[in-house]
């Protein structure tokens, strides 16, 4: 038996999402530009998990040389990239939860209270592993002009500022939001008290704004959804960190999830189970996807996305790319 749950409490989990802590901070760091499906692309109202869409692009920087500023026929220094092939596909989150009382789920009050918070967690946790994943595969695919390998270093506000460098001047004013593992903080940590003179506690540290300034960051987001933390034949551990620059992902959201109840009766006891199918569009700004094989059916696996030979760069300049990954030991936190 199969029962959809009122429409009335598809707000709910959404809302959910927005105000998980770690989902929250990204969003309001400025590094994503966040639409709804019917912002983006209003004609296309039956978006599938496997479709492909363009996704809005910054202007394309040009290249290094003198440059006309009485031109205003290309925006100065600046012109459109082309949209028409850079697609990304859209993805489903799905999530599904027992309950074995019925009655806690009848009521959009009641359903709110004991489902909207599990599921729009598990939505947060979704796309920020989906972000992880393809922010890695995307800066191994211009490796390395996005990558920073410190082997098996403790990452330090020195490297930070060499990351930043990659991208020249715009790199040192652009990137401004630090996504790292709790390892990775405590480094940072140890090495403003060691050679900066910091004296306040950790936990003051991951919301001290003197101290952000001090590594050059507007937002600092620890989260455990980025890829690393395995043993490396070489360095032991090594983790992922990216710093990131506004407006260099793009975000795109199904505003109204589909819900589906199902009803279970054993023997015992009745349990009964929701299911939820979540849709976004996750990507950094200047890649196209590919996937193996031709056209995906269904939503892309995470193996897929992590992938960088299903990712290709989308812009000619590789400045217009506002994210780097470093990678670094993370002794401190291990």
């Amino acid at each position: 038996m199969t029962i959809y749950v009122p429409q009335v409490q598809t707000p709910y989990i959404f809302q959910a999402l927005l105000e998980e802590e770690k989902w929250q901070s990204f969003l309001a760091s400025g590094v994503p530009t966040a639409q709804g499906f019917d912002e983006v692309w209003p004609t296309r109202n039956n978006l599938m998990p496997g479709d492909y869409v363009n996704i809005p692009q910054w202007k394309q920087a040009a290249p290094f040389g003198v440059v006309d500023i009485s031109d205003t026929t290309t925006d100065g220094a600046f012109a459109d990239i082309s949209t028409d092939n850079i697609k990304v596909p859209v993805i489903r989150m799905q999530s599904l939860n027992k309950y074995t009382r019925y009655n806690e789920i009848r009521a959009g009050e009641d359903f709110r209270g004991s489902i909207e918070y599990t599921i729009g967690n598990r939505a947060a946790q979704a796309n920020l592993t989906v972000l992880g994943k393809v922010l890695s595969a995307c800066a191994d695919v211009t490796s390395p002009s996005h990558v920073q390998d410190e082997g098996g270093d403790a990452l330090t506000v020195a490297m930070l500022n060499t990351a930043r460098g990659k991208l020249g001047d715009i790199g040192l004013s652009a990137l401004t939001t630090l996504m790292c593992t709790m390892p990775v903080a405590l480094d940072l940590f140890k090495d403003l008290q060691q050679n900066f003179k910091y004296a306040a506690p950790f936990a003051q540290f991951l919301i001290d704004g003197q101290a952000l300034s001090v590594l050059g960051l507007r937002n600092l987001i620890v989260t455990d959804t980025l890829p690393g933390g395995a043993a490396s034949s070489s360095y032991g551990l090594q983790y992922e960190t990216f710093l990131l620059g506004e407006g260099s992902v793009f975000w795109a959201y199904q505003r109204e999830p589909e819900i589906e109840f199902f009803a279970n009766v054993p023997k015992v006891v009745t349990s009964y189970l929701v299911k939820v199918g979540m849709d976004f569009v996750l990507a950094p700004k200047g890649f196209q996807y590919s996937a193996p094989g031709g056209a995906v059916a269904g939503s892309p696996t995470l193996a897929q996305l992590e992938d960088p030979a299903n990712w290709a760069q989308a812009t000619e300049n590789h400045r217009n790319i506002k994210f780097v990954k470093i990678l670094s030991g993370g002794k401190s936190g291990a």
